[in-house]
């Protein structure tokens, strides 16, 4: 008996119904009346065209499923030899979950059941990492507020909104400099907190756009709430009922709405970042830019994520559920070529084209995201970076493998080229792996540094007292004995006022005592001598209250310089005067000075922090041999608004740091010292496994430096 005749007898007799929750709409696609069926537990939807739409609407449960084929014969929708496909359409149905196909098959049942338990188990081991939160609905004030919303949506907006994005597009362009200038700074640690906050305000704004646009075109939105994504609330919104509008431009709308609102936040911010100056509400205007557009188009228009992108180009190609069609084309294909099955022949071959290529693009896009998820955990994590990364993505990827590897060793279907499919797994468990660890990854060490002179010398406090006066600016010339900052110390100025009125009493005294007994004279003339020694060194402690350049040079840093009236005592450091060639001092880590591995004489790159600095050739002047653990640069520390974590008293960190200099190269424009810079070691590129490697031996390292 064939498998067509055996499925028709099973079923022929068996009650069935669709499933009373699903959700139909009527839509047009390529100028054909067809149907959406959706499905509100798994949102996703299926189109059927006319002729399965009228078998879908005959199945009752009242009915046997050879009743329903009968009468469908009877009113010509099928025809009576069509008995197999009528039967395969049904359990096709039932493998989209839209049916209850009562097919009595105990080990399908119980595997179903274990497969069902195994995924339960797996959510609640990462549930604490993925919450979603309902809020209640927000239809009713949506429907109080979208009025004043919904001329948001109409074609004169959007004509504004364009020639809104062109004028920003321009601001940008001509301020190119001055916005990709602090872009290396934005996710640093010092900016975390206010990214975080940020997003929640961004994703929430963001959520209200769809709801607003699916209210604004006749949708409910039952339901709003937040998600949880690693601790991190991201709102949502239930605006499903947009799939079934007619109309596809107001589908569209609805899936670009929340970048739609996100774009007006982020020409509001620019116009606040270029009409103020540095400070945090420029800092924070720059952050909600970047966000809103780059973040933002980076993740929700890629229509290879699931997210606004792909919804819009589902709508645009008119192929509703196109990433699991996508996934079955590349099947198909792979089953193709790679096994020799037979597959049916596709219907439109430029829809099948399209479909394979999507499929084969979101795959390939999907396993680089996540190793590129993993790279980045295993480079910014120290030590337990590598394990999570290989648990990340091997987690992931694990799942893919795993079914792949029982479909090609086990399935009835590749029973007939059962060898050609246990070499495909055998290449496929060996191959890719070996493919992810040779891939290349960037072997660059940027690290952050603070711009000086090649030789520097600091001027300290000699003569103690109270900042008064700073006589030059940071970058200004100055000859040598110039002045550089003037002390208070009354105390000071009494000493030599009362020295001095001591002195022309001895004065007095010894002069006196001429041609009087010789001891009565020596002992005067002594006191004269010792009086003018106490004169002369509290005129010099006078004169030392008055700071002045020991040699010749720029002006680098004045360490108190926002610090007038404060005390000064010996010792305190007063400036900085250099000179010679500028220079970056930057600190690098033990880890980073083995994977930079730089020597005297190479060439490095150097961008300085601020509007309109341009990359700079530099070239290294001295590696030292040994870290040191002080910090001597304040600029460098989280203090200072740098990243390496410091104590503020004593100014050391966790690890030592190695001190880098690297004379920039002249280029005949002006160097400020004590400013930040970024400092790039170009190596060629590393595999993978050459990192993977590094790290765990440095895994290895730490347990035996724990263990002593």
């Amino acid at each position: 008996m064939s498998q067509a005749a055996s499925l028709a007898d099973r079923l022929r007799n068996v009650h069935v119904g669709l499933r009373p929750d699903l959700e139909i709409a009527r839509q047009t696609f390529h100028g054909q009346p067809a149907y959406v069926l959706r499905d509100p537990i798994s949102f996703q939807s299926h189109q059927l065209s006319a002729a399965d739409y009228q078998v879908v609407v005959s199945l009752d449960e009242a009915k046997t499923l050879g009743e329903v084929f009968g009468s469908l014969v009877a009113t010509g929708v099928v025809d009576p030899t069509d008995e197999a496909g009528f039967y395969a359409f049904i359990v096709s149905l039932q493998r989209l979950g839209v049916l209850q196909l009562p097919v009595v098959n105990s080990d399908a049942l119980y595997a179903k059941f274990d497969k069902r338990r195994r995924d339960s188990r797996r959510r609640q081991l990462t549930r604490f990492l993925f919450w979603r939160i309902p809020l209640g609905s927000p239809d009713r004030m949506l429907g109080a507020t979208v009025r004043w919303i919904a001329p948001l949506f109409t074609r004169t907006a959007f004509f504004i909104w364009l020639a809104v994005m062109l004028g920003c597009g321009w601001i940008v362009a001509a301020r190119w400099s001055d916005f990709v200038d602090p872009l290396e700074s934005t996710f640093s640690s010092q900016n975390l907190v206010a990214i975080w906050l940020l997003v929640i305000v961004l994703k929430a704004m963001h959520e209200f756009g769809h709801a607003y646009a699916c209210k604004a075109f006749g949708g409910a939105v039952p339901e709003m709430g937040a998600y949880l994504i690693m601790f991190t609330p991201c709102a949502y919104v239930d605006a499903s009922a947009a799939w079934g509008f007619v109309n596809r431009r107001h589908r569209i709308i609805v899936s670009l709405a929340g970048m739609y609102f996100e774009s007006i936040i982020a020409a509001a911010a620019l116009c606040v970042w270029c009409f103020t100056g540095p400070g945090p509400l420029h800092a924070t205007a720059h952050h909600v830019v970047v966000l809103a557009t780059i973040v933002t188009l980076g993740f929700n228009a890629n229509p290879l994520m699931r997210y606004d992108g792909y919804y819009v180009l589902v709508d645009l190609v008119s192929m509703p559920n196109l990433r699991q069609k996508a996934i079955e084309a590349v099947r198909s294909v792979g089953k193709r070529w790679l096994l020799g099955l037979k597959t049916p022949p596709p219907t439109n071959r430029t829809e099948h084209a399209l479909l394979v290529t999507y499929g084969a693009a979101a795959t390939v896009y999907r396993a680089l995201l996540l190793t590129t998820i993993g790279v980045v955990i295993a480079w910014k994590i120290h030590v337990v970076g590598l394990f999570v990364a290989i648990v990340f993505v091997g987690g992931s990827l694990m799942g893919m493998v795993v079914r792949t590897g029982r479909y090609l060793l086990a399935s009835d279907e590749t029973r007939p080229v059962r060898v050609r499919a246990t070499v495909l797994a055998a290449c496929l468990v060996v191959g890719l792996p070996t493919a992810v660890l040779l891939l290349p990854v960037p072997n660059s060490v940027v690290s952050r540094g603070v711009s000086g002179w090649e030789f520097e010398q600091t001027v300290y406090c000699t003569s103690p007292g109270f900042l008064r006066k700073v006589s030059a600016r940071p970058g200004e010339h100055v000859e040598q004995g110039a002045e550089l900052a003037v002390l208070d110390n009354d105390e000071v100025e009494l000493w030599v006022t009362h020295a001095e009125a001591e002195l022309a009493r001895h004065k007095r005294v010894a002069e006196g005592q001429v041609g009087r007994a010789p001891s009565a004279a020596d002992a005067a003339w002594q006191q004269l001598h010792h009086a003018e020694r106490l004169v002369q060194h509290n005129q010099r402690q006078h004169a030392e209250l008055t700071v002045r350049a020991p040699d010749s040079g720029i002006v680098a840093s004045y360490p108190l310089r926002d610090k007038l009236g404060r005390y000064v005592a010996p010792g305190d450091p007063i400036a900085v005067v250099g000179h010679g060639s500028p220079v970056v001092r930057t600190l690098l880590t033990a880890e980073q000075l083995a994977q930079a591995n730089p020597h005297t004489g190479e060439k490095v790159q150097v961008r300085l922090a601020g509007p309109g600095q341009p990359v700079r050739n530099a070239v290294v002047l001295e590696v030292p041999p040994q870290g040191d653990r002080v910090i001597q640069h304040n600029e460098l520390t989280q203090e200072g608004g740098g990243e390496i974590a410091a104590r503020t008293d004593t100014k050391s960190a966790a690890e030592p740091f190695f001190e880098v200099a690297v004379a920039l190269e002249d280029d005949g424009k002006p160097v400020q010292a004590g400013r930040s810079a970024r400092v790039r070691f170009s190596n060629p590129p590393e595999t993978l496994f050459v990192l993977v490697e590094r790290r765990f031996l440095r895994f290895l390292n730490s347990l035996r430096g724990a263990q002593n």
